[in-house]
């Protein structure tokens, strides 16, 4: 991990966080800036598709968490966004 590139887009990292916060998302680890341009790195849950965590691209240190219950759910949550650079499922089910 290192620091953002440029002041701007820790602003709108910023920003993109605390929209997601006001929209219901919670933080549960990270979310501090430590230095000028370093952000801890930041997990997020409660989150859903509405939120813009999930609508925007976040340059940045910052894992946003959903759940599912079936199969079809996580295919329909990873079919609703343009956005696909990284995606990662955790799952008790081999």
């Amino acid at each position: 991990m290192g620091p953002i590139a440029r002041q701007e887009l820790l602003d709108n990292l910023l920003r993109q966080l605390n929209e997601s916060k006001d929209q219901g998302a919670r933080v549960l680890y990270g979310g501090e800036v430590v230095d000028k341009l370093l952000i801890q790195p930041t997990v997020l849950v409660d989150t859903n598709t509405n939120q813009t965590c999930f609508r925007e691209e976040l340059f940045g240190p910052v894992f946003s968490l959903f759940k599912y219950r079936t199969e079809e759910e996580v295919i329909e949550l990873a079919n609703d966004t343009q956005y696909g650079l990284g995606a990662m499922v955790f799952t008790s089910n081999p």
